[in-house]
């Protein structure tokens, strides 16, 4: 690449040579060309400066810009990263939540059932009691009963434990016995219902123990699962996004430079061109300088002399033409 400092320097040389020679050549072309060179190595070295400072902050701009973006979508990472954390640290809290009061339901119905066994347990031993009740007053009952039989039997004559005395005592106490049979009978049928009331209860709090458990593990596992799927979705479109910036960033970052590069590649054609333009400019300016200061001479062919003023001396004679020795260059004026 052409720099402006060196366009600079042979462009001013050359037109400022081009101007000495104007004034006067020789010495006024040397003198310009140094005055040119000089300025022109002061004002493109100013230009260089110029776009090399251009250059320095286009290229900080630009990797300023793509560290950035670089910064910003590891952030983006990172946030999603953490969202996908507090999702499932959420979820799990939340499942905990549901075992936790699934725990309790089952504990609360474990409860209930057993409180209810215990009532039915009095139930029952209130069944039992209540049987040993009636057959004791059952006996008293007979007893009174038989002894009232025996003492009137007696009392007219009848005797005791024979013919209808002994029938009498049978059948009483075949009655005894059978109203025996109906308490124990419905004591029995009773406890019957109660222990059925308690198994039946103990399978029914047992039963909605495990449904109380199975519906608290589904709906804390169904928790999870949303919560990582909505987690995984979540992070997933992160990573997508961010290779999709990354690109960007990079395509960015490229773009970035090829335009710093093609600054810096029309910068030297600009400065080659005006390098170019000034150097035949300045040939250009010398030339008609040079050429429009000399005055061209006329030439007289009319002989003057035959001879020359040097006879005499042995040379050989050579004839002039208006002032001009025949021979000479008629350019060496020039």
């Amino acid at each position: 690449m052409t720099s402006a400092r060196t366009s600079g320097t042979l462009s001013g040389a050359a037109q400022g040579a081009a101007m000495g020679t104007t004034v006067m050549p020789g010495w006024g072309t040397a003198i310009g060309a140094v005055i040119g060179g000089i300025g022109g190595y002061i004002s493109g070295s100013s230009k260089d400066a110029q776009f090399a400072n251009q250059q320095a902050w286009s290229k900080y701009n630009a990797n300023m810009q793509y560290a950035t973006d670089r910064h910003n979508i590891e952030t983006g990472l990172q946030i999603a990263g953490l969202n996908a954390a507090a999702t499932m640290a959420a979820a799990r809290s939340q499942a905990s939540s549901i075992m936790q009061i699934a725990e309790y339901n089952s504990a609360m119905i474990n409860a209930t059932t057993n409180y209810n066994s215990l009532l039915m347990n009095r139930n029952l031993e209130q069944v039992w009691e209540a049987e040993e009740l009636e057959l004791e007053q059952l006996d008293l009952y007979r007893a009174r009963e038989a002894g009232g039989i025996l003492a009137d039997q007696a009392a007219s004559g009848t005797v005791i434990n024979e013919g209808s005395n002994l029938d009498v005592m049978v059948s009483q106490e075949t009655q005894r016995l059978m109203d025996a049979q109906v308490i124990m009978y419905n004591a029995d049928n009773a406890a019957a219902d109660i222990q059925n009331q308690m198994a039946q209860g103990r399978w029914q709090g047992a039963v909605a123990i495990q449904q109380t458990m199975y519906e608290g593990q589904v709906n804390a596992n169904n928790t999870l699962n949303s919560a990582k799927a909505q987690a995984v979705s979540g992070l997933g479109s992160a990573m997508i996004q961010a290779e999709a910036q990354k690109y960007n960033a990079k395509q960015a970052h490229w773009a970035a430079g090829a335009g710093i590069s093609q600054q810096k590649t029309e910068f030297g054609m600009q400065n080659q061109q005006a390098m170019t333009t000034g150097l035949f400019n300045a040939a250009a300016m010398g030339a008609q300088s040079y050429f429009g200061n000399k005055t061209p001479k006329s030439i007289n062919k009319t002989p003057t002399s035959v001879y020359s003023s040097n006879k005499g001396t042995g040379a050989r004679l050579r004839p002039s033409w208006g002032g001009q020795t025949a021979g000479s260059s008629l350019l060496s004026g020039l």
